[in-house]
């Protein structure tokens, strides 16, 4: 059934899209949604198994992480410059990602299947976030990071000493390496309000269906066509397809708003973080995250529902 609704939704965009997506993209996009939904729903259905992933995977990036720091210190080159080469065609932002996608997957599977929270790898993940020097990455990291010990042992001493540790070694970094030279020093504006500025000028019924051209987004083809925005990448490649993804969302954040505060904060801080860069929706692995969010909302009306039934019965 997952085959049959993903090809009705996809097909139809060779025939109508604005732009010129080609059929290995749109095969490619097809085969990952229902890869990485089906995977997710296996995860889902393992809890033992997807902690253990989340868990590996937390501590494999960190390790990882780890491992450039110290090449970029014998190398001599600042970490957030370095890191830009750490994956062929991706900047530091990216990388920043991939650590917030590392903790959210873990504090999801922790708080699903009532794991105890471990810290030490998350507040590492903070650092390299600030290390990288991009503002979304620090600022959703850290919010994150609060969120976990906000519903882990917040009150316990320890935390609160690692907590305090790691602000003044924020402070410690901000003096050294002159945190005013990073992009908070340039205000919230960027060239991405200029894109998403555009963005939203261009868009009407037909753009919203077909998709918005290229090159009626001047400043998006002044970064060599990327919009830094994977809302806006999804619209341009497939057009209404980003209306099925919007959905997706609104429901998840209905459904988390009335049944559960931390996925709902813990989500919209991911959604956030998509709307920074061109990090989802295309097939990559860290649409995985997303796809569990919506399996577990499509649980949680289930599960209340057949209590709200049982509670009306009784009444």
């Amino acid at each position: 059934m997952l085959s049959v609704f993903s090809a009705i939704l996809y097909i139809p965009v060779v025939i109508f899209s604005n732009n010129a997506t080609t059929m290995p993209v749109l095969i490619y996009q097809y085969s990952s949604l229902i890869f990485g939904f089906s995977l997710s729903c296996y995860l889902y259905s393992k809890p033992d198994l997807f902690y253990k992933v989340s868990n590996f995977n937390l501590s494999f990036f960190t390790l990882f992480l780890t491992v450039h720091y110290i090449i970029s210190l014998q190398s001599g080159a600042p970490f957030y410059i370095y890191a830009n080469d750490i994956f062929a065609g991706l900047s530091r932002n990216v990388v920043s990602f991939y650590a917030i996608f590392s903790m959210a997957a873990y504090l999801f599977s922790c708080k699903l299947y009532s794991q105890k929270i471990k810290y030490i790898r998350l507040f590492a993940l903070v650092v390299f976030c600030v290390l990288l020097f991009g503002r979304s990455g620090i600022a959703i990291s850290l919010a994150v990071l609060l969120l976990a010990l906000f519903h882990g042992s917040l009150k316990k001493g320890f935390i609160i000493f690692i907590v305090i540790s790691l602000f003044v070694l924020v402070f410690y970094h901000s003096l050294e390496l002159s945190l005013m030279e990073t992009n908070f020093s340039k205000g919230v504006e960027s060239p991405r309000s200029s894109m998403n500025a555009e963005f939203l000028g261009m868009l009407d019924l037909k753009t919203l269906l077909f998709g918005v051209k290229l090159s009626d987004m001047p400043t998006v083809m002044l970064f060599e066509g990327n919009p830094h925005n994977s809302f806006i990448s999804v619209n341009m490649k497939f057009g209404y397809i980003l209306l099925f993804y919007i959905a997706m969302i609104l429901f998840c954040l209905v459904v988390f708003a009335f049944f559960d505060l931390f996925y709902f904060i813990l989500f919209t801080l991911l959604i956030f973080r998509y709307s920074l860069d061109t990090v989802a929706f295309f097939g990559q692995f860290t649409d995985l995250i997303l796809y569990l969010h919506v399996i577990h909302a499509f649980n949680l009306v289930s599960k209340n529902t057949i209590i709200i039934n049982k509670l009306s019965k009784r009444l």
